[in-house]
């Protein structure tokens, strides 16, 4: 017969002390010793955390400071030193999608307002731009025209299947309409030197020419010597998949990564494509498919940076599969992570791993 005090008790003794009958329990019973050092572990470990405002509006405004906070700090770092266009992306459909699935269940909050303006821009490298949306007495433009004014630098951006509007991409002579997909950019000096269209289709003007209907894969360059080329069929295949992803659209977005996966020569974006399969086998309900991913991820890359947050995504899915022992022990490293964010959610994982121990 099981004598053990509920975890409740056991939970409240740390704020309360221990009743005498607890205190005397404990000197006999290694299990609630061991329960207990976790739980102090757990309470040191949330003295560390940051306070998080809880409205919807900040909590917006948070997550668009470290998607651009992220891009920046592995742009800076030349953490993805691979020619593939996969950080910027990675970090939005991070915050945007995989956030609710993997920080384990969160209180509701109200949508934050939709701002006007419908492309986003997926990476930036030393680019200067403007972004917005024409006023009514335009004289260049019908009133509300989405305008990007690219002067210098690369941009890589998309806009969605659904957008009420198509985009206006404006360098030097150069115009670039975009009603749907994603294109990577480059300009100089104020002109259009580079297109590549990665996803969809994109017709290009220029001043004396006849506009030039580019379609996937296609790229073209302000050197008339060199034809248009194609991309490597694993930046695509990666590309819909992040795409996919965005829209929410889970099943299609695991077929294109597993894909990429397949086609993929580059071990930088190999290791990208493993999780974000993960993460779309997951959010499509491919749970065990999900798991077997993200522990071949840890097979595979033992010291990549999402490690910590692999292993508590990982500890997730299992605590679902009631595998509560090896979930236990992917929150207990969690709480070592460097991200507040990640500390947080193997905190609650582990507590609620112990309130589902029978």
């Amino acid at each position: 017969m099981n004598t053990c005090p509920p975890f409740e008790k056991l939970s409240q003794s740390l704020h309360q002390g221990p009743n005498e009958a607890l205190q005397k329990h404990l000197e006999q019973c290694s299990e609630c010793q061991s329960l207990i050092a976790d739980l102090e572990a757990i309470q040191q470990a949330s003295k560390a955390l940051p306070y998080v405002p809880a409205s919807s509006e900040q909590k917006s405004l948070r997550e668009e400071s470290l998607m651009h906070a992220i891009a920046a700090s592995k742009a800076q770092k030349g953490a993805a030193n691979y020619r593939w266009p996969a950080l910027a992306a990675a970090a939005a459909a991070l915050v945007a999608f995989v956030g609710a699935w993997w920080l384990g269940p969160k209180v509701r909050t109200s949508p934050s307002i939709v701002p006007p303006l419908q492309a986003q821009i997926l990476d930036s490298q030393k680019a200067f731009f403007s972004h917005y949306l024409s006023p009514a007495n335009s004289s260049k433009y019908p009133a509300n025209t989405e305008i990007l004014e690219l002067k210098e630098g690369q941009l890589r951006l998309s806009i969605p299947e659904n957008a009420a509007r198509p985009l206006l991409v404006q360098s030097g002579e150069s115009q670039i309409e975009l009603s749907k997909g994603e294109i990577l950019l480059t300009a100089q000096q104020g002109q259009l030197k580079q297109l590549k269209i990665v996803a969809g289709m994109a017709t290009l003007s220029q001043q004396g020419q006849a506009p030039l209907k580019l379609g996937q894969g296609a790229r073209w360059q302000d050197s008339s010597s060199e034809a248009a080329e194609q991309i490597h069929p694993a930046e695509l295949g990666f590309s819909a998949g992040m795409t996919a992803l965005q829209n929410q659209d889970f099943r299609r977005a695991a077929q294109q990564l597993s894909a990429a996966m397949k086609a993929s020569p580059d071990p930088a974006l190999a290791q990208d494509i493993a999780y974000w399969l993960a993460v779309a086998q997951g959010r499509a309900g491919n749970k065990q498919e999900a798991i077997t991913s993200l522990q071949q991820y840890l097979a595979d890359y033992p010291q990549a940076e999402r490690r910590d947050e692999v292993k508590v995504m990982l500890g997730w899915l299992l605590l679902e599969k009631g595998q509560i022992k090896a979930a236990k022990a992917l929150f207990k490293q969690g709480l070592q992570a460097g991200s507040p964010e990640i500390r947080d959610s193997a905190q609650r994982g582990l507590s609620q791993s112990y309130s589902n121990s029978p």
